[in-house]
């Protein structure tokens, strides 16, 4: 993917614990990672809470991107910010997947945490 002068290779896994062999080599070699959440599931925070650990472990710059904000049920954003434990300057997206706009978003902040990012 060519994104405002960057090439962009992605990689994706589920969020289920059977893929969680496949993470480490992946957050080895990222310059930054992008956490997609279910907002309307607050039962799969915990889950999303141990991704976070293991990309912070590793001093990846991330995004979060809090799908199916077009849905009922949607979560608040203080309330997904508390579950994780991530503070106001971790950005927080609230997208539908599915509105090519939304993913746009998400890159454009993900790339700006990147060149912006202390290794």
């Amino acid at each position: 993917l060519r994104w405002n002068d960057f090439d962009i290779t992605l990689y994706g896994t589920p969020g289920h614990t059977r893929f969680d062999p496949l993470l480490p080599p992946y957050l080895r070699n990222a310059m930054g990672a992008i956490l997609v959440i279910d907002a309307t599931r607050p039962d799969l925070l915990p889950r999303a809470q141990s991704l976070i650990e293991m990309i912070v472990k590793r001093r990846i710059p991330y995004v979060i991107a809090a799908n199916k904000h077009d849905l009922p049920g949607v979560m608040n954003p203080l309330d997904i910010r508390n579950a994780l434990g991530i503070s106001s300057d971790i950005p927080l997206f609230f997208i539908s997947a599915q509105q090519r706009s939304d993913v746009h978003s998400v890159l454009e902040s993900l790339v700006d945490s990147i060149t912006q990012f202390s290794y």
